[in-house]
């Protein structure tokens, strides 16, 4: 395999445009959502109970 196709595939597979990294960003984004719908919960629990009445969290 020449040199510039090894390099070319090098970089393609490091490219963030590439289908694997967008599928990575993509759960990655939708795991922390779903941690930032967790602690939200969460904390509106904790206010609905009075424990934490005088914390806010903005969006």
């Amino acid at each position: 395999m020449p040199f510039g196709a090894v390099f070319s595939h090098f970089l393609q597979a490091y490219d963030p445009d590439t289908q694997f990294e967008k599928v990575i960003y993509r759960e990655a984004a939708a795991r922390e959502a779903r941690l930032a719908l967790r602690l939200r919960a969460l904390f509106d629990c904790f206010h609905l109970l009075g424990g934490m009445s005088d914390f806010v969290i903005t969006e």
